[in-house]
């Protein structure tokens, strides 16, 4: 029964073209959260709860808490996750989130503008072993800026300030794979 309501969650996301995480970056996370033990997730940005339902069958989590603004994204979320109970649905900013859980893995996946302001706030939450993972660097693939029109090429300059950010901070040890799902970021602490 499970596994018909994530391929549903998966299929409804595409079907409302509603951002999602891909199979590939579903299954690399789990990896990690495998290999980590990861036991709590705080997401950013729910979407319809794909990628929160896909990892609360892992049998490390224990906890996720995931963030979404959108009202109709909510809904969809609400109505997909009542059947996972590790999940914890926030209808507010992350931004404005001032939790004092601490989580053992981040997951940025929410507006791709705000992803420094995301990872900066999310300090807050972390451990000495945090794992952030930033997804959608590889957002379109990058293709020239010049081919879309100008509220992509935003989100593609933002995205490109953000891996720059990430090369650059010094406390932080940052692992890039392009190639993986529309491109991925593992940030640990150094």
């Amino acid at each position: 029964m499970i596994n018909l309501t994530i391929e549903k969650i998966k299929n409804e996301a595409d079907v409302y073209n509603i951002p999602r995480a891909k199979i590939a970056t579903i299954d690399f996370i789990n990896s990690i959260i495998q290999k980590k033990n990861v036991k709590s997730i705080l997401e950013i940005g729910t979407g319809n709860g794909f990628s929160s339902a896909s990892f609360s069958q892992n049998k490390n989590i224990k906890k996720i808490l995931t963030f979404e603004i959108d009202p109709e994204r909510i809904k969809l979320a609400k109505l997909n996750l009542k059947y996972f109970p590790k999940v914890e649905i926030i209808e507010k900013d992350f931004l404005e989130w001032n939790g004092d859980e601490k989580f053992d893995l981040i997951f940025i996946d929410g507006m791709k503008r705000l992803y420094k302001d995301f990872f900066l706030h999310s300090q807050k939450f972390s451990k000495k072993n945090t794992i952030f993972v930033s997804d959608n660097l590889n957002f379109l693939n990058n293709r020239s800026i010049n081919n879309f029109e100008n509220k992509y090429k935003n989100i593609i300059e933002k995205l490109r300030e953000y891996v720059v950010f990430l090369e650059a901070e010094k406390n932080f040890q940052t692992d890039f794979y392009f190639d993986t799902g529309d491109g991925i970021a593992i940030t640990t602490s150094k």
